[in-house]
């Protein structure tokens, strides 16, 4: 099959083509997103940076933050212009390492940020629900308290 493109001919792929080509982009897109993990501890220390006047988002508040927040104001600006170039954080956080992830995580980018956390964390400590977490993930001394216990798992 021939297109013309107003300059010149050129020969449009069948449909088995465009098959194969878009299974080949979307393999290497999986591979891409699935090499993207970070440590659970990587998060938590991430976490522990944001707000009380410092690190990437000083204005940062547990009880209103949400990820899309967290996202805007830290996630993006520490993953532009770095060693590895205008990566995923989780490229960042890895030191520019691939990180198979073990977990694939979803969210809302309305909730907030420490719920998001929260929801981590207990599915790492294998617990139902993430409500007394995130009061915890909120705390500065909570945090540290689940980073122990997350240690002793």
């Amino acid at each position: 099959r021939k297109v013309a493109t107003g300059r010149r001919e050129t020969m449009s792929p069948g449909p088995e083509r465009v098959e194969a080509l878009l299974s080949s982009e979307w393999q290497v897109k999986v591979e891409e997103l699935a090499y993207r993990g970070i440590k659970l501890g990587a998060i938590l220390d991430f976490y522990a940076k944001l707000g009380g006047g410092r690190g990437p988002m000083p204005h940062f508040d547990p009880a209103v933050s949400t990820t899309s927040d967290v996202v805007r104001s830290a996630i993006i600006p520490l993953s532009r212009g770095t060693a590895f170039g205008n990566v995923a954080y989780a490229v960042v956080a890895a030191e520019g390492q691939k990180e198979l992830a073990e977990r694939m995580v979803t969210h809302s980018w309305n909730n907030l940020f420490c719920h998001l956390v929260a929801t981590v964390v207990a599915d790492a400590l294998g617990e139902p629900m993430f409500g007394n977490l995130a009061k915890q993930v909120a705390e500065a001394n909570g945090l540290r308290a689940l980073k122990a216990r997350l240690a002793e798992a």
